[in-house]
């Protein structure tokens, strides 16, 4: 779920049918109340992952997901046009974690630090927790942050006086046997 601002919410959901559902609030947002749209499919093909979702700024969301091919897929929304670019691949060389028995435990997190960045976080096969950064000057590619994980990231931020964002990851205890 995402919001670019009052009285605007977006719900993204993975499908049983492996595409991407959104559902949008435009006016009286709160619990089930509110005017809702009805359920859609956003354009682009089957994905792996639940979505991550981002509204760095008023009028546009990114959505990022992990695609069939096991590589981090986007689409955006703009409101000047009012419509889906599609999902296209962000073609890095890292591919992220899949798990067939965890599908969850390999999604993307998404947030941004700065209001205009989306800021996404992958499991990257070898299970090391990855970031990169889609902008103004496009994808940054990824930066290894280090560490073990064996689930998915989870992030947030707030908007504050020096941009930053909040990472949450599970570690695998360690085992001394």
């Amino acid at each position: 779920i995402t919001s670019w601002g009052p009285d605007r919410l977006d719900v993204f959901v993975r499908g049983v049918d492996n595409q991407i559902y959104q559902e949008t609030c435009t006016a009286d947002c709160a619990g089930n109340a509110g005017s809702w749209s009805d359920w859609a499919v956003l354009p682009g093909g089957l994905v792996k992952s639940r979505p991550a979702a981002i509204a760095r700024t008023a009028g546009v969301i990114d959505v990022f997901v992990q695609g069939m091919d096991d590589f981090l897929w986007s689409t955006r929304y703009a409101d000047d046009t009012q419509q889906w670019n599609g999902f296209s691949r962000i073609d890095t060389g890292t591919a992220l974690k899949w798990d067939a028995n965890c599908p969850d435990c390999s999604a993307p997190a998404a947030t941004s630090h700065d209001g205009s960045t989306a800021d996404v976080f992958i499991r990257t096969a070898d299970d090391h927790v990855a970031t990169g950064s889609l902008g103004g000057s496009g994808w940054t590619g990824y930066t290894f942050l280090g560490g073990v994980t064996n689930g998915a990231p989870g992030t947030v931020s707030n908007a504050r006086t020096t941009p930053r964002w909040d990472l949450v990851v599970m570690m695998p205890e360690e085992n001394d046997a």
